[in-house]
């Protein structure tokens, strides 16, 4: 009996779990309908799943989509996955690109996806072309983030007055911005 006490007692030690390394990654996309970089789509939502649960914080604020819609699409999210419901008909043969900001972030340590853009085209081809810059301040010479930068296809000086930008995107925090997947 003293032998088997002596057993059971040695076996039932209480330890402090550490819970393993940190968590640095940021959440990355595992799957989604269509595919990231599709063409011929021709659907009126996105899935997106993500390889860990997520927080998502102002999403509807943060997500730019290009070239803007007249109508701001329906935003879904739970536990790992994002659903983009679409108001309105896509043009034909354009590339979009959506790019989400700062808004997911891992459940657990907050690890921001601010690099991540969902790209797909309606017609045979992704656009490929890119144009970047840098805004600073006029009188400061400092550089000037979060400021909207947008293109047009007209070269009327009161176009920004009448009709939405084809493309549109935000300084960082150095003022440097950057259009991708842009059309000739």
């Amino acid at each position: 009996i003293a032998f088997l006490s002596l057993f059971l007692y040695s076996c039932a030690q209480e330890y402090r779990l550490e819970g393993g390394p940190k968590d640095n990654e940021k959440p990355k996309i595992k799957h989604s309908i269509p595919k990231n970089k599709s063409v011929n789509f021709k659907g009126d939502r996105l899935i997106i799943e993500f390889d860990e649960f997520i927080k998502v914080n102002a999403l509807a604020s943060e997500i730019l989509i290009n070239p803007p819609l007249k109508e701001k699409p329906k935003l879904k999210y739970n536990n790992k996955r994002i659903e983009i419901l679409f108001q309105e008909e896509l043009r034909k043969n354009t590339t979009y690109t959506i790019n989400f900001g700062t808004a997911i972030s891992d459940i657990t340590e907050g690890n921001k996806a601010d690099d991540l853009n969902f790209v797909f085209s309606t017609g045979e081809e992704i656009d490929s072309l890119t144009m970047s810059g840098n805004i600073k301040d006029a009188f400061t010479h400092q550089a000037e983030k979060d400021i909207f930068v947008m293109l047009y296809g007209g070269p009327y000086d009161s176009i920004p007055y009448v009709e939405k930008p084809h493309y549109l995107t935000k300084t960082d925090v150095n003022g440097n911005f950057k259009f991708n997947n842009l059309s000739a």
